[in-house]
């Protein structure tokens, strides 16, 4: 991705990446990314942010985040989240036994149309554009390898608050 992002823009991909994204979501604090090969960004390895910023980023999922006139996320990439996916591949969750999907990098799509990454180590990202509402998280597994249950209690509070 990051080669054809360049190719296409003739531009670094962070830069792309900070005028397209992090500008347009009023960022606090510049994103970081491993260097690669022939200097390009390590995207495969992830992208560093401070917790704040990356709720920004999830902000940009949600009504409230998308009341601009060009907002980042559109209709139709919403959409696809949630209507792109197998259904014959409805798996259980990896913390409930709700059943869930996946789709265009969001490790849970849920039937009321909220989703779910989780990243390395336990930070994790909870969007419910229905709901408006942005969980954002950072987390360390414990010395027995274990994460928190941060993903859970997300999930918890979503269907507890706001139904």
């Amino acid at each position: 991705m990051t080669v054809l992002v360049e190719r296409i823009t003739n531009e670094r991909f962070v830069k792309f990446i900070e005028r397209e994204i992090w500008q347009k979501i009023g960022a606090e604090s510049d994103a970081l990314f491993q260097n690669g090969a022939y200097g390009r960004a390590a995207t495969p390895l992830g992208m560093n942010s401070t917790l704040r910023d990356f709720a920004r980023y999830g902000l940009a999922f949600t009504p409230s985040g998308r009341n601009s006139e060009n907002p980042i996320i559109s209709d139709q990439y919403l959409d696809k989240i949630n209507r792109n996916f197998n259904p014959k591949l409805k798996t259980k969750s990896w913390f409930s036994e709700e059943k869930k999907y996946n789709s265009y990098q969001w490790d849970e799509i849920y039937e009321d149309g909220d989703f779910y990454k989780h990243g390395h180590a336990g930070q994790g990202l909870y969007i419910s554009p229905s709901r408006d509402l942005v969980i954002a998280f950072f987390g360390t597994m414990g010395k027995d390898g274990i994460e928190h249950q941060l993903p859970v209690i997300s999930r918890q509070i979503a269907n507890s608050f706001f139904n």
